[in-house]
């Protein structure tokens, strides 16, 4: 049977095209990454900057990135645009997204023009081609902040330079930022951390998501796109399947994000899901709120990735008080401390693996225990009350967390809203300081 006599001609078409999209995507990732660079930037030429660069950042923001995508870099775009208003300043959205689908090769026309402040939401070996659909107009004059995720130790050189774009880059980890300045990189850098409250609405729905009500869940996810090898989700089948029995009532929630960029890893996770019916696959795509009720939904969040430039998923199951049992290494360890987390030992190892960051050679990631982190969950599977002890810690340091560089971060953006009253609230408080006899010297 004919797939137009099956689906109909319209929607045959429609299948093919998703078929063959998904086809040259594949492809097209096989290819080096500074290969796929050069042949975006020949596509609409690099980016430029013009006009005065400004010494420091304000005024109005801007956010420019891939707004609604589920990665990393889409999240961390809602969040500063959240934290943003939140601080009073008007926000401009720059959503970028076509400039990574090659049927929309066009310049973003928009009118973020003039002076500002311009986040860029993009990995660092993103920056030239993301930034080279905006008009001209849009980068100058402006304070240009990027806002860059990085999951290896080294920054290959090429992708350093693209850093010279920015007027200072923002990074979510300690570990990043040590990435960033081992290369050299001659912008200042800041560790930013990803900033998350949990949504008033949400709440455990594990029907919505097809999952046994009585069932010990254990949710983990994986998005194919940041490199299924780095994400290691096998390795969370692993330490299930070993922790637990056939008859035992116990569900792995994998969350699996980006399947169209699949591999050969991913088909061989599809055959061992296929073969174990307690593994749940979810496929589809998740709004925020559906992702916060699926990690709420579960007992217990799990992530053996081989680097993490932060570990979102893992501080939203801190937040939601869920146990986190994760790698010890790399970028979750800013938040994920021993007393209230679950770290699973590891050892250093070379990268590898066919769908590997460009630049990669000669570095090293993590190759987490696998035995000790099925014994972790095994422990928590019986013992409910360890569950309860270890998610409230894991959920008073993240609230700990992130209120803290809530208060940094907004108060910062405050200043930019309202540079004069600051000022003058400064000047008012020095006097009162002061008192009196030295007054006068303040208004001179």
């Amino acid at each position: 049977m004919s797939l137009s006599s099956y689906f109909g001609a319209g929607a045959a078409q429609d299948v093919f095209a998703s078929r063959l999209r998904s086809g040259i995507g594949t492809l097209w990732h096989r290819f080096p990454a500074n290969v796929r660079q050069t042949v975006r930037l020949s596509i609409v030429g690099p980016p430029k900057r013009s006009g005065a660069r400004p010494q420091a950042p304000g005024g109005s923001v801007y956010i420019a990135g891939v707004l609604e995508g589920t990665s990393q870099v889409g999240w961390s775009a809602r969040l500063m645009q959240k934290l943003a208003e939140e601080a009073g300043l008007p926000v401009g959205k720059i959503d970028i997204a076509h400039a990574f689908r090659a049927a929309r090769r066009r310049k973003e026309k928009t009118r973020a023009m003039g002076a500002g402040t311009l986040f860029v939401h993009l990995g660092p070996d993103q920056l030239s081609y993301g930034l080279s659909y905006l008009e001209d107009e849009v980068l100058a004059d402006k304070f240009v902040i990027g806002f860059c995720p990085w999951d290896l130790e080294q920054l290959p050189p090429e992708t350093a330079a693209q850093l010279s774009l920015l007027d200072e880059v923002w990074v979510p980890s300690h570990f990043t930022r040590r990435a960033f300045q081992a290369a050299g990189v001659r912008r200042p850098i800041r560790v930013i951390p990803y900033i998350l409250d949990v949504p008033s609405a949400v709440h455990a729905d594990r029907k919505r998501f097809g999952l046994d009500e009585d069932s010990f869940i254990v949710a983990s996810v994986a998005n194919l796109q940041s490199g299924f090898a780095r994400k290691n989700p096998l390795a969370a089948i692993s330490a299930f399947q070993r922790a637990f029995s056939r008859h035992e009532r116990v569900t792995l929630a994998l969350k699996i994000n980006k399947t169209d960029m699949a591999s050969a890893g991913y088909a061989k996770l599809r055959k061992i899901a296929g073969q174990d019916p307690r593994i749940k696959l979810i496929s589809r795509d998740l709004a925020d709120d559906d992702m916060w009720r699926l990690l709420a939904s579960a007992d217990v969040v799990l992530s053996l990735h081989r680097a993490e430039s932060f570990g979102l998923t893992l501080a939203q199951g801190m937040l939601l008080g869920r146990p986190t049992v994760a790698t010890a290494w790399s970028g979750n360890l800013d938040f994920m401390p021993q007393s209230a987390s679950c770290l699973v030992p590891s050892r250093l190892v070379p990268v590898e693996g066919p769908d590997k960051l460009e630049g990669c050679q000669g570095q090293v990631w993590a190759s987490p225990d696998v035995p000790a982190a099925a014994d972790i969950l095994r422990r928590l599977y019986g013992d409910p009350n360890l569950r309860l002890i270890l998610g409230e810690a894991g959920r008073q340091a993240a609230r700990r967390f992130m209120q803290h560089h809530r208060l940094r971060l907004v108060g910062e953006l405050r200043r930019w809203a309202h540079p004069q009253r600051i000022a003058s609230a400064t000047a008012a408080g020095m006097a009162a300081n002061l008192g009196p006899e030295h007054q006068d010297r303040l208004a001179g």
